[in-house]
């Protein structure tokens, strides 16, 4: 049913919440899994774009797809080491959501499965969802997964 699993992943532990979730679909039906990250290099604002700017952004961009690419090897080969079939994907562009519906379509994903960052009311308006982009115009099922904050218990110690 589910032969080609797209996980979204930012780097946070709330987007990595989703891979258990995906790891037991995959399970179930033998699915591969194609961890993904969209990459962005940080804008450069300046009064003329010189050779320094552009080398500046080169530097920016490399370091970014770097970062990119470290964090998903890694998490593949954790999976891989769990036995299962895994690749990922590193796709740049500043509008995450549509890049991943571009994904979704280019890998021939059957489902996605991914977190949200829990952000509500202004937070949402001014940093837009991409849950909701996708959730609206995917060709395929989404599957949330609510990140909760892992509540740390501190205990006070009086000597």
């Amino acid at each position: 049913m589910f032969s080609h699993i797209l996980v979204p992943l930012d780097s946070s532990k709330f987007a990595e919440s989703a891979i258990p979730y995906a790891t037991q679909i995959a399970t179930q039906f033998g699915s591969k899994l194609t961890l993904t990250t969209v990459a962005n290099a940080p804008t450069i604002v300046s009064s003329g774009f010189d050779s320094a700017s552009a080398d500046l952004y080169a530097t920016l961009r490399e370091n970014s797809l770097d970062e990119a690419q470290k964090y998903l090897a890694h998490q593949c080969k954790r999976l891989r080491q769990q036995g299962f079939n895994v690749d990922y994907r590193i796709v740049e562009g500043s509008v995450v959501a549509d890049k991943l519906l571009e994904l979704i379509d280019d890998v021939e994903a059957d489902i996605v499965v991914m977190s949200t960052h829990g952000r509500s009311g202004l937070g949402r308006w001014l940093l837009g969802s991409v849950a909701d982009k996708l959730i609206h115009h995917a060709s395929v099922p989404v599957l949330l997964i609510r990140a909760q904050e892992e509540r740390i218990a501190t205990q006070v110690i009086s000597l």
